[in-house]
């Protein structure tokens, strides 16, 4: 189809003035009825078709030609001209008209009201932006128009070139995760959930394999994924929160899918700070048990590498290795995000306030319990995941009346065991400034209370922040009690 507009040609229109000789004759008189004829006549049958062409060429632009809509698989017509078609289920197929047939320009709006993804498909071999056919994700819209051989699409979410993308980007992916016969598989998507196609890549950029400064990006158009099978822990203890994290390694063009558990007891792998790591084949054979190791499905060695998500398993597995639940969360990973080893948040306790009591607390083989000595500070925090780990820092300034062996322990929340306890031998009314660190898993997300008991294995007064029973240093005593929330 050609333009929309047909321009009126003027018809009957005679550019040659009938013979004068001057004479004052009746054939040389000027008579209106032939001016009419000759001239507005033929003008105003022009302007008129003029005026239904324009107005038939306007009913051919977008919103004039009418909204259609679908919900079955529909071929695009010639009669479609300017117009919205609208698909309202998921899977159909939407076929452009034939270019040779309909010629240029020609043009048409295609927007997916569905709640999933439909193709958009290039009539017999005609291509749409170099390739047959393309996926369209749920609330996607796009114009296209052709040169009468092929097809061009116009409000599509573009696709990056090298020059554009950044190392560490990772560009219309996701990951997806699913669990059956207690392995779980970790899949790269596009955010249309589809697997990444020539069509519809999922893009990666890179830091360069050789010792140069420079990046490179990838393209993935085929399906990825990594399982971790059945039996394999990754380093998980059972019934313990943890985070899995997902990177993607440049062997050397070929994209691999890895995981890695960053925590190794209350020990963490410094992920991202590593230009190039190795990695261990998974194996498939329930034997992938190690934290601080990369698996992958078929094993590298040095190449570089790019976290793009993490799986948060915030209960944990009640057996480690059995993967028959769900994470609690599947986390993109990107700029300014928080990496193993980074704090999240703190809470401090600092004061030199002065405070007595006399419950003893026992130097001894035995765990102190929360009915023993005298809690002298308190700190709360929330944290924002319970796969992190908390690390507790306390110094506690106590003198007692006597000569004794002087104990602090750190609690938590009304738990009747102490988390860590140390002691130092005084003697009467000389200061032991005693300091307790302690790292654990969260455990929860919610708010939790830590706490420092101290007392004297011996009979007598504790004093805290001072010395018998009274202030020193006008109340800047330092003694404190922070916890600190560090991503795993």
């Amino acid at each position: 189809m050609a333009s929309p507009f047909t321009s009126a040609s003027v018809s009957n229109y005679n550019a040659n003035p009938p013979a004068d000789d001057g004479s004052q004759t009746e054939a040389n008189r000027v008579k209106w009825s032939t001016i009419k004829t000759k001239l507005p006549d033929p003008i105003k049958t022009a302007l008129e078709a003029d005026i239904t062409n324009t107005a038939a060429a306007f009913g051919k632009t977008f919103g004039s030609g009418g909204i259609g809509t679908t919900n079955v698989s529909y071929q695009v017509l010639s009669t479609d001209q300017g117009k919205l078609i609208r698909a309202t289920v998921a899977g159909i197929t939407i076929t452009t008209p034939d270019a040779t047939d309909v010629g240029a320009p020609f043009c048409f709006a295609v927007v997916n009201n569905s709640t999933g993804s439909i193709t958009i498909d290039g009539s017999g071999s005609q291509a749409i932006d170099t390739v047959f056919s393309f996926t369209m994700a749920s609330g996607q819209g796009a114009i296209f128009l052709t040169d009468g051989s092929n097809w061009f699409s116009c409000g599509l979410p573009g696709v990056l070139i090298g020059s554009q993308v950044m190392q560490g980007m990772f560009i219309n992916g996701r990951i997806d995760e699913s669990n059956s016969a207690n392995a779980v598989t970790f899949a790269v998507k596009t955010l249309a959930g589809a697997d990444p196609s020539g069509a519809d890549p999922v893009i990666v950029a890179f830091r360069s394999n050789s010792t140069t400064g420079n990046y490179v990006y990838r393209t993935i158009t085929s399906a990825t994924s990594l399982t971790i099978s059945s039996g394999s822990t990754l380093g998980a203890t059972s019934g313990e929160a943890f985070r899995v994290w997902l990177v993607l390694f440049d062997d050397a063009g070929t994209i691999r899918l890895g995981a890695i558990n960053c925590r190794n007891g209350k020990n963490i792998y410094p992920l991202g700070r590593v230009p190039r790591a190795s990695s261990t084949a998974e194996g498939g054979a329930g034997a992938a048990d190690s934290a601080h190791v990369f698996y992958t499905g078929t094993a590298v060695t040095t190449r570089a590498y790019v976290p793009i998500s993490f799986a948060n398993y915030d209960s944990g597995l009640a057996t480690a290795g059995t993967w028959n639940v769900n994470p609690s969360i599947i986390q993109p990973f990107g700029m300014n995000q928080p990496l193993p080893g980074h704090e999240i948040q703190s809470a401090w306790n600092f004061t030199g306030a002065v405070n007595t009591g006399v419950t003893t607390l026992p130097k001894d083989d035995t765990i102190p319990q929360n009915t023993e000595g005298v809690e002298f500070m308190t700190q709360a925090i929330t944290p924002t995941s319970a796969a992190n780990l908390l690390e507790i820092e306390a110094q506690c300034e106590v003198t007692h009346g006597g000569n004794s062996d002087m104990t602090a322990a750190l609690f938590q929340d009304s738990t009747a065991n102490a988390l860590a306890a140390m002691f130092h031998l005084i003697a009467t009314d000389t200061g032991a400034p005693i300091t307790i660190k302690h790292r654990m898993v969260a455990g929860t997300t919610a708010a939790t209370t830590f706490k420092i008991r101290a007392g004297s294995a011996g009979a007598g007064t504790t004093t805290f922040n001072g010395q018998g029973a009274a202030r020193l240093f006008g109340g800047v005593m330092n003694s404190y009690l922070g916890i600190r929330e560090i991503m795993t």
